[in-house]
């Protein structure tokens, strides 16, 4: 009797690729579609109560509503669980940019809460590509390779099991990232044996994206501001932003980033950072640094004091209640600077 093997695909772009690199039928192809980069990423006990926590987010990033109608649809399969369940052996390749260093330890998370043996996925660590030149250079997402480049490396790839120690480690990661405050990711960040050393260095720069205690910005909104005299095509500002943040782990694609943007210039803030016009679609919008946005790069003012702040980091929700900051490489908990109202 043949075994059943299924591939699990970071993503549709990565789907694709592999699909021709390996000859894969879509029986073999389980596509999570789901980038991990933003939005609340809290722990769950079902793909139920996933999906739930993340409409919100993925509405707000553009997602279809399509992905958005059903459990089938999030994976752009039908039966996911039952389709785990039913394979003798699931492989999964992540390259090592954090959103694909954390599906690891989500699926392990899933596998776990629906009663699926860990055992049967097989991990394929490979994590560089010769480029046209013949030099090495990393894979920070599989999606990033074309199908020779992902079948010279996939042949060359070590193939192993996921044992106990690293289901324990995997776990630990995702506890630390879902917790509702940041102790947990800190303690890991700073104590954790490094199993899985992408993932961890990853979570380490995931800390950036706290705020500034002088700016009030965290990593990906400075950059935002920092890149806007580029403009002002909001599109050129991305690919500025995304070709710096793609030098760290910690990285996202241009959806997350124009929903931040967005939501920095938000005629609604009392005193918006950028100002967007032409349309709302990526492709026609256009972006400037307000006075009050060159203030808060120069850390002049800060923007979570004049404007509040209702935002998600992994597990942890921001407010003025609930207020961690991002100072000289540590995060530390404390009343908004200067007062603690805003307006």
């Amino acid at each position: 009797m043949s075994q059943s093997v299924l591939y699990i695909a970071s993503g549709r772009a990565a789907a694709v690729t592999m699909s021709q690199a390996l000859s894969l039928s879509e029986s073999q192809l389980l596509i999570f579609d789901d980038c991990l980069d933003g939005g609340p990423i809290r722990d769950f006990s079902s793909l139920d109560e996933w999906v739930e926590s993340r409409k919100g987010y993925l509405t707000d990033i553009g997602h279809s509503s399509c992905l958005l109608q059903s459990l089938t649809a999030y994976f752009a399969h039908e039966n996911p669980i039952e389709r785990l369940r039913q394979a003798d052996t699931i492989y999964f390749w992540a390259g090592i940019g954090l959103p694909e260093q954390l599906l690891l330890a989500w699926l392990v998370k899933l596998f776990l809460s629906s009663n699926i043996d860990p055992a049967r996925l097989k991990l394929i660590e490979a994590y560089q590509v010769k480029n046209a030149k013949g030099k090495d250079c990393q894979i920070l997402g599989v999606g990033e390779l074309n199908p020779d480049q992902l079948l010279a490396v996939y042949q060359q790839s070590q193939k192993r099991g996921v044992s106990i120690n690293d289901i324990e480690a995997l776990e630990n990661a995702w506890a630390a990232l879902t917790a509702s405050a940041p102790g947990k990711l800190v303690d890991y960040c700073d104590n954790a044996k490094p199993a899985f050393p992408f993932l961890h260095k990853g979570l380490h720069d995931f800390l950036r994206r706290y705020p500034n205690r002088h700016t009030g910005l965290g990593y990906f909104d400075m950059l935002l501001l920092k890149h806007a005299s580029r403009g002002p095509k909001a599109a050129r500002v991305l690919g500025y932003c995304m070709g710096e943040a793609y030098e760290q782990l910690d990285f996202t694609g241009d959806a997350h980033l124009f929903w931040r943007m967005k939501r920095l210039g938000a005629s609604l803030l009392p005193y918006p950072a950028l100002r967007l016009s032409g349309g709302p679609e990526m492709r026609d919008a256009e972006v400037t640094l307000t006075e009050m946005g060159e203030s808060f790069l120069a850390g002049k003012e800060n923007f979570i004091l004049r404007n509040g702040v209702d935002d998600w980091i992994g597990g942890v929700h921001l407010t003025l209640q609930n207020m961690w900051w991002h100072h000289d490489g540590r995060l530390n908990q404390s009343a908004i600077p200067g007062g603690s109202s805003h307006g």
